[in-house]
């Protein structure tokens, strides 16, 4: 199982512990809010405001589409203490060419965790925590003790788990690793330097975190190193930038046949987040198709052919989705997340100015559905 799907598992049965409605229920009061209104002339387009619907807007209230993204970097400068000597933003806007993050911590929006860990040739230094609340990025320094393995290789991969206590030592084999890669210092070539997308369910609220490095692979060598090197610390909430998030309960934003609802819209730092959940009778369907990822694949076309037309909206600008950024269905047959035969699907879209902004929408073909 990808380490995409096990987090959006996690984050799915989070979204319906808080969402219990079922699709009839959700039609229902989709109904309710459209009934009534004055009908468009042909030629109009269909205006529905969903902000009625909202339930709630927080700090991205722990719901995210969580998948550990490689980030890989290069750093020029031989350091141990990133945040400490004042050398991160310099490292994340020159080596990086990461302007967000760069201005995050310039901002303050950083955790120094400065843990090292060593053992056999290795030694990680994970130094800080920045990003926002739902892309949380790790900083990590890899020492080598091998000249050998330093005179060769100028790239180095990483496998390492991040989750919450609970889960990494009751839960462990439920989830699949996150893996980054990193190349190697310019001035020390015992150094290496890698930057990973952390789980935001855990790191992101406070919550203690175990970060485990298993395995450390290198270009030219066939052999992986398999190491168990431990980091524990709890990221307090206010160093990473909040992400504004908007609970709409599972509102219709499609022709019935269809079925897609909306459930949250996250307004990030990196990037701007809708959360969608459609139901199909997938047993029914289940009987096409000979295996799990068929049926998905099946679903995998109705949403593309629905989202390929899905725009948003900013005080009279539209912007695509993010090209090759979320849209993956995962079906979930057993109820793993929540109700059984639900499916779930992601959409990123560009960054906006949450608070400046007067009005977003989301704009399908003629209908436009009212965010904010």
């Amino acid at each position: 199982m990808s380490v995409k799907i096990t987090y959006k598992q996690q984050v799915d049965a989070f979204c319906n512990e808080k969402n219990t409605m079922t699709a009839e229920e959700m039609l229902r009061i989709a109904k309710e809010r459209i009934s009534g209104r004055e009908q468009p002339s042909e030629n109009a387009t269909n205006v529905i405001d969903l902000t009625e619907q909202r339930k709630k807007r927080n700090a991205f209230g722990k719901v995210l589409s969580a998948a550990c993204v490689i980030i890989v970097c290069t750093l020029a400068v031989a350091t141990t203490a990133l945040a400490a000597t004042g050398k991160l933003d310099e490292v994340l806007r020159k080596i990086f060419k990461d302007e967000t993050s760069a201005e995050l911590v310039e901002q303050g929006y950083y955790y120094e965790v400065n843990q090292s860990v060593t053992e056999d040739i290795f030694r990680i230094d994970l130094l800080a925590v920045t990003g926002d609340a739902q892309t949380p990025k790790l900083v990590f320094d890899v020492w080598v003790n091998d000249p050998n393995i330093s005179l060769n290789n100028d790239r180095i991969y990483l496998s390492a788990y991040t989750l919450g206590v609970e889960q990494y030592e009751n839960e462990l084999d439920q989830y699949a690793m996150c893996d980054g890669s990193g190349y190697q210092d310019a001035e020390n070539k015992n150094l290496y330097h890698v930057v990973m997308d952390g789980a935001p369910v855990w790191i992101s609220y406070g919550e203690p975190v175990v970060v485990s490095v298993r395995e450390i692979r290198f270009k030219h060598i066939a052999r992986s190193y398999e190491v168990n090197m431990e980091y524990r610390f709890e990221v307090p909430p206010m160093d990473l930038h909040p992400v504004v998030s908007d609970y709409f309960g599972g509102v219709l934003v499609s022709p019935e046949e269809d079925g897609f609802y909306l459930n949250y819209a996250n307004y990030g730092a990196y990037y701007t987040e809708c959360i969608f959940v459609f139901d199909y009778d997938g047993q029914s369907l289940e009987g096409q198709y000979a295996t799990e990822s068929g049926l998905e694949s099946l679903l995998q076309m109705k949403w593309r052919d629905y989202a390929d037309d899905l725009h948003m909206v900013v005080d009279g600008a539209e912007y695509e989705a993010i090209a090759h950024e979320g849209g993956e269905v995962w079906y979930d047959k057993y109820g793993e997340a929540g109700h059984k035969n639900r499916c779930y699907v992601t959409l990123h879209f560009p960054v906006i100015d949450y608070r400046s902004a007067k009005k977003i929408s989301l704009k399908q073909g003629t209908a436009e559905y009212r965010l904010k």
